[in-house]
């Protein structure tokens, strides 16, 4: 699957894990922060497949936002 697909396919509305009554799986690798920057890894399943996110952050006027994503698919 491409990300292109893959992306297509999240942007249909996938059913949440708990919609499905499914285990939820998220796990802090690790976190980062530097200031009003921050980096987290974040592994969690989905579709039944194992992601390892690699999230940036900013914190602008005291509100943290996500400023890039990327990732990579385990198994």
């Amino acid at each position: 699957m491409t990300v292109e697909d893959f992306a297509g396919f999240v942007a249909a509305q996938q059913p949440s894990p708990k919609e499905k009554g499914e285990a939820e799986v998220l796990e802090v690798v690790s976190l980062d922060i530097a200031g009003d920057t921050a980096v987290a890894r974040v592994r969690d399943d989905y579709l039944g497949m194992s992601f390892l996110d690699t999230l940036s952050f900013l914190r602008v006027d005291g509100q943290w936002s996500i400023y890039n994503k990327l990732f990579h698919v385990e198994s």
